[in-house]
C-alpha cells in the first residue's frame, strides 16, 4: 500500500494536464465556429441560410402533426340532456345575477348578517360570488360562471331565512317555511 501512494501522486499531474488539453481543444473548436456578422454574408451564405430555414420548417410541420393524438369528434346529443343541463351549458362562463328574498321584514343589519353567512357557505362549497344587499329583505348574488346558478339556488332555497330565489326569469320558492 505504501508503494502505491507515490505512484498516485505521480499520476495526478498527468490527469490534470490531460484534462486541461481537452478543455483547450474544446474552446478552440468553439472559437473557430464563431458566427459571421450578417453584414458580411455573401449571396451564397444567404442562400444556404434560407435553405436551412426551409428545411427546418418542413421538419417542424411533420413533428407537430406526428405529436398530436387523434381527436374524437364532440358528440352533442340534446335528447340525452335535461332542460336544466341545457340551461347550464348555455350559461357556462357568462355572468349571471341571482336574487334572493328573505322571509319577513328583517332590518338591514340582520340582512347583512344572514346573507354574509350564505355567501360564506357558498365560498366553502368553492363557489365565489359577489353579494349586494338591494333592500332590507332582498339581496343580489353576482357570479362569473352562470352554470353554477343551479347549485347556488339549491343551497339558498334550503336556508330557513330564504323566501324565494330568482334568476333568468325563473322563480324558486324556499323549501323551509316558518311554523
Amino acid at each position: 500500500v505504501g508503494s502505491q501512494l507515490p505512484r498516485q501522486l505521480q499520476m495526478k499531474p498527468l490527469i490534470i494536464a490531460t484534462f486541461c488539453v481537452c478543455l483547450l481543444l474544446i474552446f478552440k473548436a468553439n472559437a473557430s465556429k464563431k458566427k459571421k456578422d450578417i453584414r458580411d454574408y455573401s449571396e451564397a451564405d444567404l442562400e444556404r441560410l434560407y435553405q436551412q430555414w426551409a428545411d427546418e420548417d418542413d421538419n417542424d410541420d411533420d413533428d407537430e402533426l406526428d405529436m398530436k393524438p387523434p381527436q374524437e369528434g364532440f358528440k352533442f346529443d340534446p335528447s340525452k340532456m335535461t332542460p336544466q343541463e341545457m340551461m347550464q351549458m348555455s350559461k357556462k362562463g357568462k355572468t349571471l345575477m341571482i336574487f334572493a328574498q328573505l322571509k319577513g321584514n328583517p332590518e338591514m343589519k340582520e340582512t347583512e348578517l344572514i346573507t354574509t353567512r350564505w355567501q360564506q357557505g357558498l365560498l366553502n362549497g368553492n363557489i365565489q360570488t359577489e353579494r349586494y344587499v338591494v333592500s332590507n329583505n332582498r339581496v343580489l348574488f353576482l357570479i362569473k360562471d352562470g352554470s353554477k346558478a343551479w347549485e347556488i339556488k339549491d343551497f339558498l332555497v334550503q336556508q330557513p331565512e330564504c323566501l324565494e330565489v330568482s334568476f333568468d326569469h325563473h322563480k324558486f320558492p324556499g323549501l323551509k317555511t316558518e311554523l
